[in-house]
Parts: structure tokens; C-alpha cells; sequence
């Protein structure tokens, strides 16, 4: 399977340059009108839950979450500096590329939070994939239980799921930004973490 994981990365950062393309030609409006599906949906306890789910992958919780894994001795090695590295540079990676598209955020509805930066590719979207599966890849690792581990594997890939839509719902993403969030940050961790296991098995072989 880790084998696999820069095949598959490959994939999705090719889905991500086809859906670019199709976003800045302007192919992508039938799929960015289903965001109105969302906005019929509003209620007072669904929007709380929603602002929980997204800000769980707003930047300054993230870096918290990154620091608290990296002053745990025990952690720091195995996987706090994998995933705070990772995370990252996922974030240098789609801000840079916000400031390349430069695609205004959804005008047509009232955003329930605030965000003041461009819309393509969504950075919560995009962190939020790196951070979380990057976690549950670490997790699973030093998991033996297959039981645990496929629960562990569909608890977070509902996580990144549920942050995607809760920037749809909220009013601050177009669907397309969201998909192109999931593959950007899809295909950076599945190549980042086949990369960064493969530098630590190789310095695991030096020191032996």
C-alpha cells in the first residue's frame, strides 16, 4: 500500500489541475449552484455545530495542536515534526496558490464567520486534509487492532468531509473550492508522507 501512496497522490494533484482549469473557465457553475442546497438548510443549532466543525482547522488551532505534539518528548520524533512539517508547508502551498487565482469568495449570501482572504483552493479544505490525515496516519501506525484502526481511518476521513461542507454551509466557499481544498491536500499528504517515511527509514539505516 505505501508503495501506492505516491501513485495515488499523483492522481489527485492531476484531478486538482483539471478542476482548476474548469474552475477559471468557468465550467464549474451548475456544481458551485449546489452550494444553495446548503444555505436552505440553515438553523440555529446546525450553525453552531457547523462553526465548531470548521473552526477545528482554522490556522490557530492547528498550530496549537501542532505545538502540543511536538513538546511531548515521547511524540515529538514519531510524529509531531512529520505532521507540524507537513502541515505546514500544505499551508505555504495553497496560500500561495490563493494569491495566484485570486477568486473572490461567495457574494450572494451572507458568510456566518469572516474571512478576508481569496477563495481558490479553500485552506481549510486543504489543512485541514494534511492535518487530520497525517494524524491518522501516525495513529494507525502504532495501531494493531484492525477493528480500531478502519474505525480510526472513517472517523477522519468523516472529519475532513464534515470541514469541507461546513465551509460550503457557512457561506465563505464555492463547492469547487472545497473539491479542489480535499485533492490539493489529498495528493500533498499521501506524497508528503511516502516521502517523509521513506527519509526516516533511510536515517533509521544510518544509525544502525
Amino acid at each position: 500500500m505505501k508503495n501506492r501512496l505516491p501513485l495515488l497522490g499523483a492522481l489527485a494533484l492531476a484531478l486538482f489541475i483539471i478542476l482548476t482549469i474548469a474552475t477559471a473557465a468557468g465550467h464549474t457553475g451548475s456544481f458551485d449552484d449546489l452550494r444553495f442546497n446548503f444555505y436552505g438548510i440553515r438553523q440555529d443549532g446546525l450553525t453552531i455545530i457547523m462553526k465548531i466543525v470548521t473552526h477545528s482547522a482554522d490556522w490557530l488551532f492547528i498550530v496549537c495542536c501542532c505545538l502540543a505534539l511536538m513538546l511531548i518528548p515521547s511524540v515529538r520524533r514519531t510524529a509531531g515534526i512529520q505532521i507540524s512539517l507537513g502541515t505546514l508547508l500544505s499551508w505555504l502551498l495553497q496560500h500561495s496558490l490563493k494569491l495566484v487565482f485570486q477568486r473572490p469568495r461567495p457574494a450572494d449570501i451572507l458568510p456566518l464567520v469572516t474571512e478576508n482572504s481569496f477563495s481558490y483552493p479553500s485552506g481549510h479544505a486543504t489543512v485541514g486534509m494534511t492535518f487530520y490525515a497525517l494524524l491518522a496516519f501516525c495513529l494507525i501506525g502504532e495501531i494493531k487492532n484492525k477493528t480500531v484502526r478502519k474505525y480510526l481511518t472513517g472517523l477522519a476521513l468523516i472529519w475532513i468531509f464534515m470541514i469541507g461542507i461546513s465551509r460550503i454551509y457557512l457561506g465563505v466557499h464555492y463547492p469547487s473550492d472545497v473539491l479542489s481544498g480535499w485533492l490539493l491536500g489529498g495528493g500533498f499528504v499521501l506524497v508528503f508522507k511516502y516521502a517523509a517515511d521513506r527519509l526516516s527509514a533511510k536515517d533509521v539505516r544510518n544509525q544502525g
